[in-house]
């Protein structure tokens, strides 16, 4: 069964959404008409909920271990591999580095170079399966990840801030 599990993002009265399909697709957000659809491979899954960069450009994960980065005409502009699946939803800092977190243990930081993309720094938690970052203003990424710790890291030096220890009696 085909489902979509992706958040949908909109831009320009334009909807983005993945598909467990592994079809990225976008449709007019009024009337639903599709405008394009674009493929990632067979038997691939999207659960990673799309970025919108100020360009356009359109950034989400995929099962295959890829990040791709599609122009905002369903184009491929590049793919940057992880070593694992990819659900974790992007994140985009203030000055356009990506933050995505991926099921081999690490938060990957890169950069849109125009025709590819450019790691910045790779943080290795203790577990796979991190969750979707979040940049905040003082230049912190943080991530949870299955090795029971939220992490907070420096986002211009990929080095560590903090981890805290998630509680049971918090949950």
């Amino acid at each position: 069964m085909i489902s979509t599990v992706s958040s949908p993002a909109i831009f320009g009265g334009i909807l983005y959404v993945g598909s467990s399909d592994g079809h990225f697709y976008a449709r007019d957000a009024a009337t639903g008409a599709k405008k394009w659809e674009y493929a990632t491979g067979a038997g691939n899954f999207i659960y990673s909920s799309p970025a919108l960069g100020a360009d356009g450009t359109i950034y989400f994960g995929a099962g295959d271990g890829n990040f791709y980065a599609l122009r905002s005409d369903g184009s491929l502009k590049w793919t940057y591999p992880a070593a694992d699946w990819i659900d974790s939803s992007p994140a985009i800092g203030s000055d356009g580095t990506l933050y995505f977190g991926s099921w081999d243990g690490a938060l990957y930081a890169i950069r849109d170079e125009g025709t590819h993309a450019a790691e910045a720094w790779r943080f290795a938690t203790g577990g796979p399966g991190l969750a979707s970052p979040a940049v905040g203003r003082d230049g912190t990424v943080y991530v949870g990840s299955n090795d029971g710790m939220l992490h907070a890291i420096d986002a211009a030096t990929g080095t560590k801030r903090w981890d805290h220890a998630v509680d049971a009696t918090l949950q």
